[in-house]
């Protein structure tokens, strides 16, 4: 508060005019500091959701092998045990 003072007595203003000048200053030289942090922020956050994502990306992948081979293994053990059927004498599937 006490540099606000400072500023209104160096300008030499009245209060309104003196706080108009204050925002300006403010808003030119304070401003773009402001903004350019938010936008670093939002620019990290970004970076970090992407860095989630790809590792997310690699366990689905991981996943989906897995069970790609446990899709081939049931349908080899069933293919086995169409032969096991057919192949017997009384539970024999007609051809």
């Amino acid at each position: 508060m006490a540099f606000l003072t400072e500023l209104l007595k160096f300008f030499n203003v009245h209060d309104t005019l003196g706080a108009l000048v204050i925002f300006v200053f403010v808003f030119i030289v304070i401003g773009p500091y402001i903004l350019f942090y938010r936008l670093d922020q939002i620019v990290r956050e970004q970076r970090e959701m992407y860095a989630s994502n790809v590792e997310l990306v690699k366990r689905v992948l991981t996943l989906a092998e897995e069970h790609q081979q446990l899709v081939i293994m049931n349908v080899q053990e069933m293919t086995r045990v169409r032969e096991k059927v057919e192949d017997c004498p009384r539970g024999g599937v007609p051809k």
